[in-house]
């Protein structure tokens, strides 16, 4: 992970958390971009602070 940038890492994150925390019913209703989009934006607001927190995350 040390070795990934910052926007790859922020990439495994988001795939991780769709996974995890995507409802079937979002499932249906959401293209898998527009999921993305949405859990990556969610992400930047909260969550993602430095590249080496991230990758330890």
């Amino acid at each position: 992970m040390y070795q990934l940038t910052f926007d790859e890492i922020k990439f495994i994150q988001t795939v991780m958390h769709l996974g995890r925390d995507t409802t079937d019913e979002e499932r249906l209703k959401y293209t898998n971009k527009e999921l993305f989009e949405s859990q990556k934006r969610y992400l930047e607001r909260k969550f993602w602070s430095k590249r080496e927190l991230e990758a330890d995350h």
